[in-house]
């Protein structure tokens, strides 16, 4: 199981569903995109792409990547580093597929966008958190609330 942070962060994760997560290729360039994301009972943060894409390439060569969630009504975020792992058992694979749909379905009345993009087939990933950090900025000035930690 995975402990992000403690029960305040992980219920903030829980309550998001989508994220920017940052890669980089070969030669060191970052690239960004939008994901929708799932946290299973294991806390585990999974995602959907498709192959060919910058994102996919990007984490088969080099599987570290940071991923941004931000609450777009109020001033809080969680920026998180890890590592990504390809899920490679069919049924997790079709759970996170699910998953990812349903949540499109929810946020958007359609499919996830990803979905729609023709770039190969479906891969199913996990993201597991090393090190982050959840800031809030709904306190005062001098009240800021800035939890930092190391997995």
């Amino acid at each position: 199981m995975i402990h992000v942070f403690d029960d305040k962060v992980m219920k903030f994760i829980e309550a998001h569903c989508m994220a920017v997560i940052a890669t980089v290729d070969e030669q060191g360039q970052p690239n960004s995109s939008v994901i929708y994301y799932s946290v299973d009972s294991h806390n585990s943060i999974s995602f959907i792409t498709k192959a060919e894409t910058a994102k996919y390439n990007n984490l088969r060569k080099n599987n570290k990547a940071a991923m941004t969630i931000v609450d777009r009504d109020s001033p809080q975020a969680a920026n998180i580093e890890g590592t990504v792992s390809f899920v490679e058992d069919s049924s997790e694979f079709h759970q996170v597929l699910e998953s990812i749909t349903k949540i499109g379905h929810k946020m958007i009345g359609d499919f996830a966008p990803i979905i729609k993009l023709h770039k190969g087939r479906f891969v199913a990933m996990k993201f597991t958190p090393t090190k982050g950090k959840y800031t809030d900025f709904r306190q005062p000035v001098t009240g800021a609330e800035e939890v930092s930690k190391d997995f």
